[in-house]
């Protein structure tokens, strides 16, 4: 039997061999398994990667070859591989293997040096591939550095996310990405380009044959990391084995059972198993070591019964993964148990909630602590239904539409209201006013013109026929008059509006806006009042807070029940402009004295425009009669007419619930 080479012999070897000729490249796999020693800190460090260790990253490493993708996202616990798996292991195979530039991307480029030194260079000296670390210049004998030249002729740079000039000044075909969300968090105005997407766009001028990876510790559910695992990627998941029922199943936090009643944490460490999804058998630490020789990557579309893999995996160019810690060898039964005894003893302790969450289920932390969030851009992204934009539901019994308007820019939403205020917006953008150097409000009129002409005129598909507005709110706060007069020649459809906070607003205070007795020149609604002009023209009047804090309850509110609010359906990532506007404010609480506590909504922002358009409309709907409550239906006034076919489609459609 031929003896091992040393590693010496290896690595000089290696030198010849990428001299002499070209040699076949190997598969992620084969590189991993036959260059890549363990780090010394692990419990197998300074041994060859294995992956019979712990079988489903043979299953990861394998994905990587697979051509459908191009990005490659993990979230993960801590000791199960997610940082070998999607930073180290990539990067030397593209850095090694195939010779080529490798930008890494860090929350600061003050991690560079130990990041390298802690990372990579411990797996780079113990590798056949040693000999391309440089021997003189920047990066040879330590101190600082954001570039190493390798003896190969490939390029290792480091960018950070602090400065824009510096991430955008190098390309490169891979880029790899660590602590992606601490990336994502580091812009210090809402107007900064998210820095993790500047590190993507140095990809660019690689066509379609860019890889991005990225791993991080699971955050919570606004995350970067959470939405490129679980939103945009494939949300795939390890599944086990169970040696008592024969199927596969995913082992689930809520699962894991036994140590719940325990007097202290060392019994609680000794009773914990996990139970079977299936069979409802109990996993002890020796059933759970069978299970990990039987894994299986399932993602959303697929199912698992009776041993077979069924269904399609998303239609997307994002590999994006995460599993928690039963699926790791280094994380047993009774480490995992006593955390959760320990955190569940200490529920206000944050740090031991995270431990748990986190670090070992991989999953996305919510706060018990009182938020000032209101909704987040994800819960908006994902409010997506089966309705195609611009098409009217079934059962909706108005349609309204809202425009806020700007100098430059006009922004607009259509909704779809059905009855307990279940809303759904068909549609929404932006109209450009063809402006020269001074502002002209004709051209914002003409503008107005044209959308109410040539957009909503023609009406909306809805059912076998066409759908007409039945209201147009058209923001009047700025260039006043011209809305007016817009308005008035636009008919009773079309109304001008304003908004107004909680506070002292054109004489009223808060407590006002409950008032339900309608006075001379003026209706009286909950939450807002239509108020006769001086020139003729009716304006609505509303209550911005109230409204604003509808708009996010009808975000966070499950689809279809009272209030809530969904979307046309698109790829989420469609939406993300429109949800970022939507929770540019955000209500919170402040303490005054001889107040009390004060609710107020504060801008984080810089736009908001498609807040103001989409609690207008649902001002609207309120007005025109469509409530929660189901009270009866008021006319704007002056009231259009109701033509017989809306007051049949109404009947019929309510006939339905």
């Amino acid at each position: 039997m031929a003896l091992p080479l040393s590693l010496p012999a290896r690595q000089e070897g290696n030198f010849f061999i990428q001299a002499a000729r070209c040699k076949p490249v190997r598969t992620f796999l084969q590189f991993a398994e036959e260059e890549v020693v363990l780090p010394e800190t692990g419990p197998k460090g300074g041994e060859l990667f294995d992956a019979d260790f712990m079988p489903f990253t043979r299953l990861v490493l394998q994905e990587f070859e697979n051509p459908a993708y191009r990005r490659f996202f993990a979230a993960g616990p801590t000791q199960s591989g997610k940082t070998l798996l999607f930073f180290n292991i990539p990067l030397l195979y593209h850095l090694c293997e195939l010779q080529e530039d490798v930008i890494i991307g860090v929350p600061s480029i003050d991690m560079a040096q130990d990041i390298y030194e802690d990372r990579i260079l411990p797996i780079l000296l113990n590798s056949g591939y040693a000999w391309i670390l440089p021997t003189s210049g920047i990066g040879s004998k330590g101190g600082r550095f954001t570039k190493i030249r390798m003896k190969n002729g490939a390029t290792l740079r480091f960018m950070g996310t602090s400065k824009d000039a510096q991430v955008s000044s190098h390309t490169a075909r891979v880029v790899i990405m660590t602590e992606i969300d601490k990336m994502a968090a580091s812009k210090q105005k809402k107007e900064e380009t998210d820095p993790v997407g500047q590190l993507e766009a140095r990809t660019h001028s690689f066509g379609d044959d860019f890889r991005i990876y990225g791993e991080c510790t699971m955050s919570n559910e606004g995350g970067r990391i959470f939405n490129e695992t679980t939103i945009f990627g494939t949300n795939t998941r390890v599944f086990f084995k169970c040696s008592y029922c024969g199927e596969y199943i995913e082992p689930k936090r809520e699962d894991f059972i036994g140590w719940q009643d325990q007097p202290d944490e060392l019994a609680a460490g000794e009773e914990a198993g996990l139970a079977c999804s299936e069979c409802g058998s109990i996993w002890n630490e020796e059933d759970r070591l069978e299970s990990l020789n039987n894994p299986m990557l399932v993602s959303e579309g697929q199912t698992v019964k009776d041993g077979n893999l069924t269904g399609k995996r998303k239609n997307t160019i994002t590999f994006g993964m995460k599993w928690n810690a039963v699926a790791s060898r280094m994380v047993p039964f009774k480490m995992l148990a006593r955390d959760e005894w320990l955190a569940a003893k200490d529920e206000d302790n944050e740090d031991r909630q995270k431990l748990v969450v986190q670090f070992r289920w991989a999953m996305p932390y919510k706060s018990k602590k009182t938020s000032l969030i209101g909704v987040s851009e994800q819960v908006v992204m994902n409010k997506t239904n089966n309705w195609m934009k611009g098409i009217v539901p079934d059962h909706a019994l108005k349609l309204t539409c809202f425009v806020d308007v700007g100098a430059y820019i006009c922004w607009y939403g259509l909704v779809a209201w059905a009855e307990k205020a279940i809303g759904h917006l068909i549609t929404y953008g932006s109209l450009h006013v063809d402006q020269g150097k001074e502002i002209d409000e004709m051209r914002v009129k003409q503008t107005l013109r044209a959308f109410r002409d040539d957009y909503l005129a023609p009406g909306f598909k809805f059912k076998d026929g066409i759908k007409q507005i039945d209201a147009c709110g058209v923001d009047a706060g700025y260039l006043t008059d011209t809305i007016y007069d817009f308005c008035k020649e636009s008919g009773a459809r079309y109304m001008a509006t304003m908004g107004f906070g909680s506070g002292v607003s054109h004489g009223k205070r808060q407590g006002q806006w409950q008032k339900k007795v309608d006075k001379e020149g003026q209706k009286i609604g909950n939450n807002w009042h239509i108020v006769k002009q001086p020139n003729g023209q009716w304006l609505l009047e509303m209550h911005a807070d109230h409204w604003k804090r509808k708009v996010h309850a009808g975000f966070n509110a499950e689809p279809g029940t009272p209030g809530s609010i969904s979307l046309f359906k698109a790829d989420p990532r469609v939406h993300r402009n429109f949800a970022q506007q939507i929770c540019a404010e955000q209500e919170q609480e402040e303490f005054k004295e001889s107040i009390g506590v004060v609710k107020k909504f504060v801008v984080l922002g810089k736009q908001n425009h498609f807040l103001d358009v989409t609690y207008g409309n649902r001002c609207l709907a309120d007005v025109l009669g469509i409530k929660i409550d189901e009270t009866p239906i008021r006319k704007l006034p002056p009231a259009p007419k109701k033509t017989r076919s809306v007051q049949m489609n109404r009947r019929r459609i309510r006939s339905r619930y």
